[in-house]
């Protein structure tokens, strides 16, 4: 996912012992050129292996930069120091930018998930109608917000000359994968906190393993041979007929793998499928079929068809969904990072281990990490009063959240007070390196005729001929998101 990896992984270990108790002083380099605001040399050293932050410090008089987040998504943006160790780091981290700019951060907390993500959005297309700067920037989950671009609601971030999406505290590879005929109107960065909290991964009952005398999960990642094949394997290996009554039945029974509709489809992109791609020119088409799609479709839809896989889909409670898993009558439980923060996973007797999606067969090279859709993203509405301020505020925000935030979360939370063994770091290492956002799933809403990245999940069809049968509406789809671009 990231260039700077194996680099960023360096610079969190020898960060990470001060970004607990508030990070260190981030170095800044001056620029050749200087806002327009009255700014200050504050020229530090930076850590000789680290990336380098060339924003000059501002002096804003104290003004309010306004931002919308979702009220779900608070946790990115807090107001106050509770104790909380990632709490108190982000709030750290915002002082740190308030500081740095001479600006006072404004939120405005509004219920943006999917039930109310049309009230949400009007927050930005009504003051963008009104010519109203309110919003400085705005974030929503990525598949309910991103739509409204369609409306001309939101800048093309890629016009914005102080927005550098190559710095390692951005995700590398958005432009790739979100871009619309060479514009991007989004941005994921390390200030949302949510891409961590909401990418897929797998977990393993290591008491259930130890029981049916199973291959570690670990060692076969680290082997390349974690692949959908072995993991069909090791969980029909534990299909059991608990209550006697001779069939399996997922709330009674144990079977081998269970899982929630987002994150079962999340298979695809860990299998490297794509159902929306690229030309020669870049233009973004339908996929043709193939053998790799098919099997995918498959595989995926052995969820509804084996007794030893069950799926379900539609609203679930995320942290009750646990139960199955942690009662130990399943192997496997497909779901996302967050859940590991629910007392369910926390208290259970049995440990667990935690490893990225299987690849698709031993041949793929890399293990792939599907981004959560309702992730937070960033947005600038075309009426922010100074946007490149807002890219220069973003870029430091981002910055520091990389080198306090992030370490934090991952050494101090997931490694330390969530999970259970010395194996995880090395995982969700692995898993990080390979977090994507495919188009199909930021961009669904923006389809008719079914959503791309659920065409893969759909129970009892023909693949060739749904794909056949939606593929001239899903083309007229990509032409008018073309269009609108233009």
């Amino acid at each position: 996912m990231r260039k700077h990896f194996t680099m960023l992984l360096a610079l969190w270990m020898a960060a990470v012992s001060c970004a607990a108790c508030g990070g260190k002083e981030a170095s800044i380099q001056k620029t050749d050129t200087a806002p327009s605001a009255q700014t200050t040399d504050t020229t530090q050293d930076t850590e000789e292996t680290g990336p380098q932050l060339n924003i000059p410090t501002e002096d804003h008089g104290g003004q309010d930069f306004h931002i919308l987040v979702p009220t779900e998504k608070a946790y990115e943006f807090v107001t106050e120091s509770t104790g909380e160790v990632v709490n108190d780091v982000v709030f750290q981290r915002s002082q740190k930018t308030e500081e740095h700019f001479g600006i006072r951060f404004s939120y405005q907390y509004e219920f943006g998930n999917w039930e109310t993500r049309d009230s949400y959005n009007n927050f930005i297309k009504n003051a963008v109608l009104s010519g109203d700067s309110t919003y400085d920037v705005a974030t929503g989950f990525v598949v309910c917000t991103l739509p409204i671009y369609m409306q001309g609601s939101l800048l093309n971030l890629m016009t914005l000359e102080d927005l550098h999406l190559d710095n390692p505290w951005w995700m590398n590879d958005q432009y790739e994968n979100l871009n619309v005929n060479g514009q991007l109107f989004c941005a994921f960065g390390d200030a949302n906190l949510s891409v961590y909290k909401d990418c897929s991964v797998v977990y393993f009952n290591k008491k259930v393993l130890t029981d049916f005398k199973l291959e570690d999960p670990y060692a076969l990642v680290r082997e390349g041979t974690w692949t959908k094949e072995k993991m069909l394997t090791m969980a029909e290996a534990v299909m059991t007929d608990l209550d006697g009554d001779t069939k399996i039945t997922p709330t009674t029974d144990r079977i081998g793998v269970y899982g929630q509709g987002v994150p079962i489809r999340a298979f695809q992109t860990a299998f490297d499928v794509e159902i929306i791609t690229t030309d020669e020119n870049g233009n973004r088409i339908v996929s043709e079929l193939t053998d790799r799609i098919a099997q995918t479709h498959e595989w995926i839809t052995g969820f509804m068809k084996k007794p030893y896989m069950y799926g379900e889909f539609g609203p679930v409670d995320f942290y009750q969904f646990c139960g199955i898993f942690a009662d130990n009558r399943s192997l496997f439980h497909v779901s996302f990072i967050y859940v590991l923060e629910g007392e369910l996973m926390r208290n259970m007797d049995a440990d667990f281990g935690i490893v990225p999606y299987p690849k698709f067969d031993e041949a793929q090279t890399q293990y792939r990490t599907q981004i959560g859709t309702s992730s937070n993203i960033v947005f600038m509405p075309k009426t922010a009063a100074d946007p490149n301020l807002s890219c220069r505020v973003l870029e430091v925000l981002n910055y520091y959240s990389m080198l306090d935030v992030i370490p934090v979360y991952y050494t101090v939370a997931l490694e330390n007070k969530y999970t259970r063994d010395n194996d995880v770091p090395e995982m969700l290492a692995l898993i990080r390196e390979g977090m994507i956002m495919d188009f199909s799933f930021a961009y669904s809403t923006c389809f008719n005729n079914g959503f791309p990245n659920t065409i893969l999940t759909e129970n009892d069809i023909n693949i060739a001929s749904r794909m056949k049968s939606v593929e001239k509406t899903w083309t007229k789809d990509l032409e008018q998101l073309t269009k609108i671009s233009d």
